[in-house]
């Protein structure tokens, strides 16, 4: 992982960077104020330790536009003026134009379904690139664990290591969560008992000690970047329970990019029916957060999982901008939605479900093992015929995955359904109790008159509108996510 810096005088031709092909080892790119050099590295260390990066950061108001409206900022770009990320299907073209270093990003998407190959799939092949794709990046020197679950894909790593007769220490971690219906740690015991693997369950805190305020404190203090997941506050809360300092840590995530994302039939049906809402720009204007007329006017890319505070409110508490016009031009009504969905990972899953991984490794220092976005495995599951992979019609993904766990290890995706990873983190803003409140009304991002408007009146519609509830919680926890980080973190630069 070495690190690269450019003065303007070095750069003589263009220079294009892009990432690997799955985005294992997103390139971290920044550029100076001046823009007279760039230091560029698949490692986000070494650049927020570099000598020539200065710090304090500062933190940018389009992306903060983006994590208070939608959740995530769409790459390249990042919640920091100066770095951008590049990963899956962007191109940075590096060039000195008029005495300055000028970036070019273009994106173009390495995954369309029109390009898939026609192969029939070969079942024990997959096992073995899985597995060799596993075995070849663990340190053997550091105890190892898998995130694991009751779902396709952490379960295929697992089985994978088994059918090797991989022999070194694997434990199975399972989150136990509070929701019996959603509760997947009793399924991923009895899958580690079956395949001789240890197993440990992380369960939620019934209260909270000094040793998790201060997990979570520090969890805010070093991350590299924020992530507003629903999860996030799982992992400081982890380290409460596990050591994985200095660990192996391997996760499932990463191949719905290339094996075709299928959503919902409720998503499919509203994209259709509702994307075509006119004038979205100015309703977002004039609605609060909690309406539900908010569904309605949703751009394309928003039912991929976006959502977040109106305009109308985003705009009191903070000098945003709105950014349906953005989202719109991103929304290509044209593409199939197969398509169009499956690209959107790539911000859905880089942004937040990836990031909060990422994040968690770099405060662990441990080593981070993506399985699937290994290289070969990539472009062998990209050469299989569709048909093996997913069924539009039936809402069904991962076909090939489904047979294999069925005949190895009598697990029945079809019956099982998708359970989902139900942290409750709710629970854990209510554990905090006023802490909440006092991170988010002492933020100097906010106007302080107007968050405190907004924060009693989502607490007083969370009693008065009870089916408004979840959407009412998630944006108290984002208005705390937010508030916390730039509250405590090391990197950026405050407001006096």
């Amino acid at each position: 992982m070495i690190v690269n810096k450019l003065n303007k005088q070095d750069i003589k031709d263009e220079i294009i960077l892009k990432s690997d092909l799955a985005g294992e080892f997103p390139i971290y790119l920044y550029i100076s104020d001046a823009k007279d050099y760039i230091i560029y590295s698949t490692s986000i260390e070494k650049i927020l330790n570099h000598e020539d990066v200065i710090k304090p950061l500062k933190v940018s108001e389009e992306g903060i536009s983006f994590l208070l409206q939608s959740g995530v900022v769409p790459l390249p770009k990042t919640m920091y003026e100066n770095i951008f990320i590049i990963s899956i299907g962007t191109t940075a073209t590096i060039k000195v134009n008029q005495n300055q270093i000028k970036i070019d990003f273009d994106f173009n998407f390495p995954f369309l379904n029109k390009d898939r190959g026609s192969e029939k799939p070969d079942k024990d092949k997959i096992l073995d690139l899985l597995a060799e794709a596993t075995i070849s990046r663990i340190d053997k020197s550091k105890k190892t664990y898998l995130f694991h679950s009751a779902g396709k894909d952490s379960n295929m790593i697992a089985l994978a290591l088994h059918k090797a007769k991989y022999k070194e220490d694997i434990t199975l971690v399972t989150y136990k969560s509070q929701d019996e219906t959603k509760d997947e740690s009793a399924i991923s015991k009895s899958i580690a008992d079956k395949l001789n693997f240890k197993h440990k369950i992380l369960n939620l805190p019934t209260q909270l000690n000094k040793d998790n305020y201060k997990n979570i404190e520090n969890y805010f203090i070093d991350i590299p970047f924020l992530t507003v997941d629903n999860a996030t506050l799982a992992y400081p809360l982890y380290s409460s329970q596990i050591d994985f300092h200095n660990t192996n840590i391997i996760d499932g995530t990463g191949n719905d990019v290339y094996m075709g994302y299928v959503p919902s039939k409720n998503e499919y049906l509203k994209q259709g029916l509702l994307s075509n809402t006119p004038f979205k720009q100015l309703i977002s204007s004039f609605i609060t957060s909690e309406n539900i007329f908010n569904s309605f006017i949703k751009t394309r890319i928003e039912w991929s999982g976006l959502n977040g505070f109106s305009f109308y409110d985003s705009s009191k508490i903070y000098d945003s901008f709105n950014i349906k016009n953005i989202l719109s031009s991103l929304s290509n009504i044209n593409s199939p939605y197969m398509d169009f969905r499956t690209q959107q990972i790539i911000n859905f899953e880089s942004s937040k479900v990836e990031q909060k991984i990422r994040n968690f490794i770099f405060l662990q220092n441990g080593k981070l093992i993506f399985p699937f976005k290994d290289k070969e495995l990539v472009k062998y599951i990209f050469s299989i015929d569709k048909q093996y992979l997913f069924n539009e019609k039936e809402f069904k993904n991962k076909l090939i995955f489904r047979d294999i766990l069925k005949a190895e290890l009598d697990l029945d995706s079809d019956k099982l359904g998708k359970k989902g990873y139900a942290f409750d983190y709710w629970k854990i803003l209510v554990l905090m109790g006023d802490k909440v409140r006092d991170e988010i009304l002492s933020c100097k991002l906010w106007d302080n008159k107007e968050i405190k408007i907004l924060i009693d009146r989502l607490y007083l519609n969370l009693q008065k509108k009870p089916k408004r509830a979840s959407k009412i919680k998630s944006l108290i926890h984002r208005l705390y996510l937010i508030s916390a980080w730039y509250n405590h973190n090391k990197y950026i630069k405050k407001n006096d």
